[in-house]
């Protein structure tokens, strides 16, 4: 199991939204263990982090190879064509999740052009 202190502070937390109609303002909440949570728990977080961080770590090595084949040129076209390919995969991924997944992809792919040019 991942600690908490791997999950990134900057991965997104708030994928248990929703709405409830009403006048009065109300809070979405479950009930787990007796005690009401509101938002993901931690293990919640660290189980859709790894996830997110996996698929990053496989699509960071799939532009690595395009770039190194010559088929991506211009990385900001890709990342674009990346999160059309995302979406069309249909994976279950908040709005949230696939920014950061995309900037993480990045983040991988300039570390390992920076290493390998330097």
């Amino acid at each position: 199991m991942t600690a908490e202190s791997d999950v990134p502070e900057d991965f997104p937390r708030d994928y248990f939204l929703g709405g409830v109609s009403g006048f009065q303002p109300k809070l979405l909440a479950r009930q787990i263990d007796g005690r009401f949570v509101v938002g993901p728990t931690l293990d919640e977080v660290r189980e859709r982090w790894s996830w997110v961080e996996e698929k990053a770590q496989q699509l960071a090595e799939d532009t690595l190879e395009g770039m190194r084949i010559g088929e991506i040129r211009f990385l900001r076209g890709h990342y674009h064509s990346l999160e059309r390919g995302i979406l069309a995969a249909g994976w279950d991924i908040t709005p949230k999740e696939r920014a950061w997944l995309i900037e993480r992809v990045s983040q991988l792919v300039d570390a390992q052009a920076d290493g390998a040019s330097g």
